[in-house]
């Protein structure tokens, strides 16, 4: 970020991991992506600056989060609220003496290790009892197959039957050569 002057307009680029409460899937990770261009009279576009105005949207953003995962809207549907949480980071920015030029929500996702979980857990839902049993059996068929495929233990005896000497597991005994098994 360039070092601007005090009062000259600055962008903030904003990328943070939130808690959102959704309704059906319970506490959710969500990945919030977003860009500001703002002014503040007392302060110039520097790190500082930046770290502050990100520190502010954080906190606000986790409340508008909360506000609507409270009111059941899934985490699906949030971009359809991108305006409104935007509204209410631009109205605290505001009060804290910034000028807020521009705020957009480019983007609002899952976790992508969650949103895999989510769309196999989506897939299970939409199973009938047909489709779980012909799954069941294929797994069963699976395994079947794989037993029939590993070649069978021979047991041999604890003891040689001709000597009586402990045996070793060998197909012959170690003391006087008779065949085990």
């Amino acid at each position: 970020m360039e070092n601007m002057g005090l009062g000259q307009a600055f962008n903030v680029a904003f990328e943070e991991k939130m808690l959102y409460p959704d309704k059906e899937f319970h506490n959710v990770f969500l990945t919030v992506k977003a860009e500001m261009n703002l002014s503040h009279p007392d302060r110039a576009g520097d790190e500082t600056s930046a770290k502050y105005v990100t520190s502010i949207v954080k906190l606000e953003l986790g409340e508008q989060l909360r506000r609507i995962g409270d009111t059941g809207v899934s985490y699906k549907d949030l971009m359809d609220y991108a305006p409104n949480i935007a509204g209410g980071c631009n109205a605290k920015l505001q009060e804290e003496g910034y000028t807020v030029n521009a705020f957009m929500i480019s983007s609002i996702e899952l976790d992508p290790a969650l949103k895999e979980s989510i769309l196999r857990m989506e897939q299970l839902k939409q199973m009938t009892p047909d489709d779980i049993n012909r799954k069941l059996q294929e797994a069963q068929q699976a395994a079947t197959q794989m037993a029939a495929e590993v070649p069978a233990q021979t047991s041999y005896p604890k003891f040689c039957t001709s000597c009586g000497t402990p045996t070793t597991g060998s197909k012959f005994c170690t003391n006087c050569g008779a065949k085990l098994g």
